[in-house]
């Protein structure tokens, strides 16, 4: 087993569990893994303690990946999408706000796959594959009717499965639409959309973490950003916090874009 270490001698950026330069990011999950990271190419982990191969797998998926997009200068959204009837919609959102479930209804109702939980955006508006399943909260299962008896958890203590959808074959597609999920007070769904500063601001704000971005590289990753506020419509989905299907979501979403 390879001993993986902190090798960042003069960091820009130290808080817990995490180190950055202008090249590097050093991780730590104490008394579970050390990962390290560099130049948006290489990959390095040494696990600390006996962790199942479920999470090991998730890490490197999508929080080491996101950090090796963000190298590379290229935004990282905390979202999923999918395509339906030809057309490419993304969800951006918190974990627990309901992406990977509404993505798994559309793959219900014929759409595919493209990446979820991580959402990674080219220069030219094409959306990475991600990995070929969604990660999906238990009580999102049993509402959409899929046994999660057949699929295997996400971490051993979790609630949450990883479940294949259909994929979409090609290698990356044109983002069209992307609804952001919030919480509200109300007891109804709303979808308005957003414009000028506060759809760059909300756009910022389903980034993956900031302290991933390095100071040389941020500017050019605000242009990024603005990039596609000016060309992608974006719109806000304000869901109760309980008490509202995940489906009826997926439905609101679907009428709206009018796939």
């Amino acid at each position: 087993m390879q001993h993986v270490e902190n090798k960042i001698q003069k960091p820009e950026l130290q808080i817990p569990f995490l180190s950055r330069d202008s090249t590097s990011i050093f991780l730590t999950l104490p008394s579970k893994i050390n990962i390290y990271i560099k130049n948006g190419n290489s990959i390095s982990f040494e696990r600390l303690t006996r962790l199942d191969d479920n999470f090991i797998r998730d890490f490197i998926c999508f929080t080491a990946m996101a950090i090796i997009f963000i190298q590379r200068g290229m935004p990282v959204f905390k979202g999923s999408c999918f395509e339906l009837n030809g057309h490419t919609i993304s969800v951006l959102g918190s974990s627990g706000l309901g992406k990977s479930a509404i993505c798994a209804s559309m793959a219900l109702s014929g759409g595919k796959l493209i990446t979820d939980d991580i959402l990674v955006i080219s220069d030219d508006l094409k959306v990475l594959k991600g990995p070929a399943y969604a990660k999906i909260w238990l009580d999102s299962l049993v509402e959409l009717g899929i046994n999660h008896e057949e699929y295997c958890r996400t971490q051993a203590n979790l609630n949450r499965f990883n479940v294949p959808l259909p994929i979409l074959q090609e290698s990356s597609s044109t983002i069209e639409q992307i609804y952001i999920l919030d919480f509200w007070e109300g007891d109804s769904i709303l979808i308005n959309t957003i414009e000028g500063g506060d759809k760059l601001n909300r756009l910022i704000r389903a980034a993956y973490q900031d302290s991933y971005i390095t100071s040389d590289t941020r500017s050019d990753m605000v242009m990024r950003y603005i990039k596609i506020a000016q060309q992608v419509p974006v719109k806000i989905v304000r869901r109760p916090q309980s008490g509202v299907p995940i489906l009826s979501i997926a439905e609101r979403i679907l009428a709206d874009s009018e796939l």
